[in-house]
C-alpha cells in the first residue's frame, strides 16, 4: 500500500543513446533519477557505441550494446555477400573500420556500424520496453512508494549530429523505434517519441576538422527532413526479415541542442550570449530527461503538451512542429524552478514563524 505522506510520482521512461557523448548524458540522468527515487524503476536505458569509456564502465555496462566494427568491416569488404546493404550504401567509398573507439566523425562509417548492428539494436529495444509493460510493474512501484502519473512511455533518442555514430543512425532509427513500439504496445498504452539532436557547435573546440562535423550535421538534417515528409514513403531493406518503413512523422518532438543562447536571461558575455561548455550541454539534456521522468516543477510538462497538440497540424507535408525545427534550442527552465523554490521556501519560513512564536524574532 502506498504511503501518501512520502509519495513520489514518476513516468515510464526509455532512453536510447547513441555515440560517445550520449554516455555522458546517460550517467548524469541515471544518477539524478536514482538520487530522487533511490530506485531506477520505471526507468530503462540502452547505450549504443563501439566502446564504453573506462571511467563509466562498471556503471553503464548493464545498459551497453556494442556496435560491431568487425561485422561492419566484413560487410564493407564483401559487398557481394550483402547485396541488400550494397544496394543502399556505396561500400567501396567507406573508409576501413577498425576496432578503435568511435568512427572519427565519419558519417558513412557510423551508418554502416548502425546497419551491421541493426538486429541487436532492434532486439535490445524490445527487451528494454518489456519491463515497462509488465502487469506487475504497478505493484512493484507501490512497494517503493512510487506512483505513475500516466500510462504513457516517454522514449528519448539522444545523439550528436557531429559524430559518425549519431548522425549515421538518422533517420532509420526513429522509424525503427516507432514501428517496434507500435507492435509491442498494441494500443495498450501510448508512447511519446522525443528526438534530441546535439548540434556541432559544442564540439568545435574538441575536434581538429570543424568542416567534417558540420558536413555530417548538414547531411543528417537534410536526410531527416526528407524522411519526415508525409507525401513520400521509403523502405529500407537491409536484411530479408528486417524492413524499415519511413515517411511522415518520425518523432513527436525534435530538439536541436546548441551551446549558445541569445535570450539574455543568464548572460555570461557582454554580447548577451551564453556559451555553454560541452559538459554543461550534457547536464542540460540529463536535466531535461529527469524533468520528464518526475513531473514536479511548475507547468513544465503542460508546455510540451501544447507543442504535442500543435504538432498534429500538417504544413507542407510535414508536422507543424518540424517546420520550426531549425529554431528549437532546448533550455533548462531556470525561471520556473526559481519561482517554485521561492514558493517552497516562503511556505517553510512562514510556517516556522507561526510555530515558533516570539522566539523567532529574538
Amino acid at each position: 500500500m502506498i504511503n501518501k505522506s512520502n509519495l513520489k510520482i514518476a513516468r515510464k521512461v526509455l532512453c536510447l543513446m547513441f555515440g560517445t557523448g550520449s554516455q555522458e548524458v546517460a550517467v548524469r540522468a541515471k544518477r539524478m533519477i536514482f538520487e530522487y527515487l533511490n530506485s531506477l524503476e520505471p526507468f530503462q536505458m540502452r547505450i549504443y557505441d563501439t566502446h564504453l569509456k573506462s571511467s563509466y564502465y562498471d556503471e553503464l555496462i548493464p545498459y551497453f550494446i556494442q556496435l560491431n566494427p568487425q561485422r561492419a568491416e566484413l560487410i564493407r569488404t564483401n559487398p557481394q555477400e550483402f547485396p541488400l546493404i550494397a544496394n543502399h550504401l556505396r561500400l567501396e567509398s567507406i573508409p576501413p573500420i577498425t576496432s578503435t573507439p568511435g568512427t572519427g566523425q565519419f558519417l558513412s562509417q557510423g551508418k554502416l556500424l548502425f546497419i551491421a548492428s541493426l538486429k541487436e539494436i532492434r532486439d535490445s529495444i524490445i527487451k528494454a520496453v518489456t519491463p515497462l509493460l509488465s502487469s506487475q510493474l504497478e505493484a512493484k512501484l507501490a512497494q517503493l512508494n512510487i506512483q505513475l502519473i500516466d500510462d504513457k512511455i516517454y522514449v528519448f533518442l539522444v545523439r550528436s549530429l557531429a559524430g559518425g555514430v549519431g548522425s549515421g543512425s538518422i533517420d532509420e532509427l526513429t522509424f525503427l523505434v516507432r514501428d517496434e513500439l507500435q507492435k509491442l504496445l498494441q494500443n495498450r498504452s501510448r508512447f511519446i517519441l522525443i528526438d534530441i539532436l546535439i548540434r556541432p557547435e559544442p564540439f568545435e573546440s574538441h575536434v581538429q576538422d570543424k568542416e567534417k562535423i558540420w558536413a555530417n550535421a548538414g547531411v543528417a538534417i537534410t536526410t531527416k527532413a526528407e524522411y519526415n515528409n508525409f507525401h513520400r514513403k521509403y523502405r529500407a531493406k537491409y536484411y530479408e526479415n528486417l524492413i524499415i518503413e519511413m515517411g511522415g512523422k518520425g518523432a513527436d518532438f525534435n530538439f536541436l541542442i546548441s551551446n549558445r543562447n541569445i535570450s539574455g536571461e543568464t548572460d555570461r558575455t557582454e554580447s548577451g550570449s551564453t556559451i555553454l561548455t560541452l559538459e554543461e550541454v550534457y547536464e542540460l539534456i540529463a536535466h531535461f530527461i529527469f524533468l520528464h521522468y518526475t513531473p514536479m516543477i511548475g507547468n513544465f510538462y503542460e508546455y510540451f503538451a501544447n507543442i504535442e497538440h500543435e504538432s498534429h497540424v500538417e504544413i507542407r507535408g510535414q508536422p507543424a512542429i518540424f517546420s520550426s525545427f531549425g529554431l528549437l534550442i532546448l533550455k533548462f527552465p531556470a525561471r520556473l524552478i526559481n519561482e517554485y523554490l521561492k514558493h517552497v521556501f516562503a511556505i517553510k519560513i512562514l510556517k516556522h514563524l507561526l510555530e515558533g512564536g516570539e522566539q523567532c524574532y529574538q
